[in-house]
């Protein structure tokens, strides 16, 4: 595609990534191997080719040493493949994650020497930090070249080292990754044709070790991508993604589809056989390896999901005011500690490290960084604290004794406060290019597609569409929580899991969509297709609903247990001077509006309101949230890490929010509403009681409110305010189970005998 092809917003976007002329942008568009930089600019390259040559003409024994995830591996088949091309003896060692450690490993070096003994060892993606085990390579009277990426320590190796971010280069790209790096060596070797050869496998370990998509990176993702796509790449790849039923690669099947099961084994078992796989040919022996490495990423995932749930109880404790970087430890599994704090980094917009105990019992960890914050340094500044660490800005491996965390946990604390403030924690709306109904299109999409290869200082363009009025049909799915949004103009929206956007969806005030599109292939047809992201308000307002509000209170009230110290009662017009106080903290604070007239009370202070986000669901990070939403029954749990919470309202002149035992809360003085009435007569009761019966089970709702809609519905004529008064007091009664958040109600199977006059909110409330 010619840069005069694309649509004006894409070409403003590329402009705004540092592309400024059509050079440039053709350049990118159409990348070609003139892009290679000269290899011997690398320091150290022109030996370490005059040393592999020396090997390879006297047919001298080569080990490769590479680290077990993708990028090593893959650096691992780029090396192993090219001296089998050369006809040398070559040997490869992935170290176990368990038994040997991270990098160049004392005990595996004395292991390669009597096993294989080699006359060159070649390290890739590892080894810039490992002075003393080089020492002990040579020791033996074994030569050894360090090809890595990685920061390099203050000591570099005494030996032949490459690595674009060791000091005193001349090459003008520091951005490889490791196989970037071996790629490099086979073109100083053997010139550019040769490397191209080997692009599909380096661009999968390009794309998946999250290196700067720029520069040589890339030619080397958009052209082995290409070369996969042709079925001109490695067997090995092309059997797995038949396996996982894929035609065509994306950036973003490499991302989450490809890395993950290729990451899996040297996580939780061996990386060798994953090398194994990639360098196979034979089928039968592919389908082996595979099922092998598909039970490796099983235990993942299992991992993964245990993780997340103790990470989930640690999480409450943390103090979003003061904590600028989050820190957990626990008995997680070691092969997925980066996993983790790549969620918790990503979930709460704060840098993250995850620490498990090692057999030793030291701590061990894995941390990922926000853009802008170099976490690498932050650790450099507090090394005297640490056993061991490594890695980059991103992306860290860190190991400390058990008795210097809290020291740890203070001083990493200093030095992010040095590189970032408050703001940089802030989520919001952010978006790069703003569509119409039209861009739903497959022309539009194809033009986004050839800024494929996305990842890392190349993101996938984040699309925004401006609507008010839309339509909300829920798709067949087991837990209702699928949708299809249909435009004005009828064009189809696919929102998955978005039970929670459902009333910002359905509401008629303005509303950014952020969407992602992709041409759907189905039946030989191509279709342009949206897909939900994330929905931003743009408009404070609700529509009044009474019984909602009642429902709300009801509930809240129901939800209140004991007496309550931790309340602060304030007048209407102190509402300003009490946000604006709270809000000079950023971080903290939530405002719950869910009626029609403190909406508009809030709208005419939304210019003064700076320091809060106006949102339709409550913000993980906790940062200041205005929460404008008529579903307003929130859960002790829901508001855990907010230190202060605001009310505008009050339905019941004593009502005692139960938010109380978790934060700071504040009620706005209202006057009593008894506009409406309960009824506790036995025979409303034991028809109420039949209904849930008859209904409550078999009807699926996303929560309380579609609940009751659904349940007058049924028979028709029961009053909603009616039906949830009776039904919490059989739940408090043992008679019914409910839950609101991830809402669920159940009958109990034999429930006790008590009389309905004994229920308390009965007796409270009526």
């Amino acid at each position: 595609m010619k840069p005069s092809e694309l649509d004006p917003r894409i070409k403003d976007l590329l402009f705004s990534r540092g592309y400024k002329t059509e050079k440039e942008i053709e350049t990118f568009l159409n990348p070609n191997l003139s892009l290679l930089h000269d290899p011997f600019l690398l320091r150290g390259m022109k030996e370490a080719k005059e040393r592999i040559e020396r090997a390879i003409n006297l047919k001298e024994k080569i080990v490769i040493y590479g680290d077990y995830d993708c990028d090593g591996i893959s650096a691992c088949v780029i090396l192993y493949k090219f001296f089998k091309k050369k006809g040398i003896d070559c040997d490869v060692y992935i170290p176990d994650r368990f038994d040997d450690g991270y990098g160049l490993s004392f005990e595996l070096i004395d292991e390669v020497v009597e096993k294989s003994k080699p006359n060159l060892i070649i390290t890739v993606d590892l080894g810039v930090t490992a002075a003393k085990e080089v020492e002990k390579v040579k020791s033996y009277g074994v030569d050894i070249i360090v090809t890595d990426h990685h920061e390099p320590a203050e000591i570099i190796p005494s030996c032949i080292v490459i690595d674009p971010k060791v000091e005193g280069q001349d090459y003008p790209f520091n951005g490889l990754c490791g196989a970037g790096v071996a790629l490099k060596v086979v073109e100083a070797i053997d010139g550019k044709d040769e490397a191209e050869k080997y692009f599909d496998v380096c661009a999968i370990a390009t794309i998946g070790d999250i290196v700067p998509l720029t520069d040589e990176n890339r030619l080397i993702a958009k052209k082995g991508k290409e070369k996969i796509n042709s079925g001109k790449g490695l067997k090995s790849i092309s059997y797995m993604l038949s396996m996982l039923g894929l035609k065509k690669l994306s950036s973003s099947d490499i991302t989450f589809k490809i890395v993950p099961r290729l990451n899996a084994s040297g996580r939780m078992s061996k990386g060798k056989k994953v090398f194994n796989f990639l360098i196979e040919e034979d089928e039968e022996n592919l389908k082996k390896l595979f099922e092998d490495m598909a039970e490796d990423n099983e235990e993942r995932l299992d991992s993964i999901s245990l993780g997340v749930e103790l990470l989930e109880k640690q999480i409450e404790k943390i103090n979003f005011q003061t904590d600028n970087i989050i820190l957990l430890r626990g008995e997680f599994h070691q092969g997925v500690l980066g996993i983790l704090a790549s969620r918790v980094c990503h979930d709460y917009n704060r840098p993250a490290i995850v620490f498990t105990k090692t057999e030793d019992g030291n701590l061990k960890g894995s941390g990922r960084s926000l853009d802008g914050i170099d976490l690498h340094q932050a650790l450099e500044n507090c090394s005297d604290l640490l056993v061991r660490f490594g890695g980059h800005k991103m992306a860290i491996g860190v190991e400390l004794k058990e008795e210097n965390f809290e020291a740890f946990r203070k001083e990493i604390s200093k030095q992010i406060k040095k590189q970032a403030n408050d703001k940089c924690f802030l989520l919001g709306e952010q978006y790069d290019i703003e569509v119409t109904e039209d861009d739903i299109s497959e022309n539009f999409i194809n033009m986004l597609n050839y800024l494929e290869p996305f990842g890392c200082k190349n993101e996938k363009p984040i699309l925004m569409l401006q609507t008010e009025d839309l339509k909300v049909n829920q798709m067949k799915d087991a837990s209702f929580r699928h949708f299809k949004v249909i435009t004005k103009t009828g064009k189809s929206i696919v929102a998955f899991s978005a039970d929670k956007h459902v009333e910002a969806l359905k509401s008629k005030c303005k509303k950014h969509l952020i969407i992602e599109l992709e041409n759907n292939e189905f039946r030989g047809k191509t279709y342009p297709q949206a897909i939900l992201k994330n929905v931003f308000i743009k408009e404070i307002s609700l529509k009044e609903n009474k019984e909602n509000e009642v429902i709300t209170s009801l509930i809240n009230r129901f939800l209140s247990e004991g007496a309550f110290k931790n309340v602060e009662f304030f007048e209407p017009s102190e509402l300003e001077n009490l946000l604006a106080r709270l809000g000079n903290n950023l971080f903290g604070t939530l405002v719950v509006v869910d009626a029609k007239k403190d909406a508009a009370r809030i709208k005419n202070l939304q210019n003064k309101l700076s320091n809060y986000e106006i949102s339709h669901t409550l913000l993980k990070n906790r940062q200041n949230t205005i929460l404008i939403s008529s579903k307003g029954v929130l859960t002790k749990e829901e508001v855990l890490g907010y230190n202060n919470i605001v009310f505008l309202r009050q339905l019941f002149s004593h009502e005692k929010e139960i938010f109380s035992k978790v934060a700071k809360v504040y009620v706005m003085k209202c006057p009593a509403r008894a506009d409406f009435k309960l009824d506790k007569s036995r025979e409303t009761q034991i028809y109420v009681y039949s209904l849930l019966k008859k209904y409550a089970m078999n009807i699926k709702a996303n929560n309380v409110f579609e609940w009751l809609e659904k349940m007058k519905a049924a028979e028709g004529g029961m009053d909603k305010i009616q039906t949830m008064f009776s039904t919490l007091a059989f739940i408090e009664l043992g008679f019914v189970r409910m839950t609101f958040d991830n809402f669920m109600v159940e009958m109990v199977e034999n429930p006790p005998k008590r009389e309905l006059s004994s229920s308390k909110i009965m007796n409270k409330l009526t």
